[in-house]
């Protein structure tokens, strides 16, 4: 009788450890405050959208997100639009990275972005 009660006891600590190995860190840079849910309600690895615009609309100027990789210098540009994108972003809750809706390279963050006429990019 113990033994079953061990067993079950385990198997349940096991199970609780697994789902919460597979949970994906909030992806938005701090600054970013336009998520489909804020970080407190973040509950593990549900799919997140963020909204990207300028606040201003110049020609030659375009907002964009980029995803960076494990460290915060090397990113790349995944949507560009004229004045305003919405993007969606799938943890991946293996690698626990997060991928672009329809995409398949994984990031580790995700950041809004400005093009400036000159081609120059700020993120927040």
């Amino acid at each position: 009788m113990y033994v079953a009660i061990l067993t079950l006891f385990l198997l349940s600590t096991t199970i609780t450890v697994v789902s919460a190995e597979g949970c994906c860190q909030w992806p938005f840079s701090p600054y970013t405050n336009s998520a489909s849910k804020p970080p407190m309600d973040f509950e593990c690895s549900e799919p997140l959208s963020v909204l990207c615009q300028l606040y201003v609309v110049e020609p030659d100027k375009a907002a964009g997100v980029a995803g960076y990789q494990l460290n915060d210098e090397n990113y790349d540009i995944l949507q560009v639009a004229p004045s305003r994108l919405n993007a969606t972003f799938i943890c991946n809750t293996e690698s626990k990275l997060w991928h672009l809706e329809n995409g398949v390279k994984e990031y580790a963050l995700i950041k809004c972005g400005e093009r400036a006429a000159d081609g120059t990019w700020t993120f927040l």
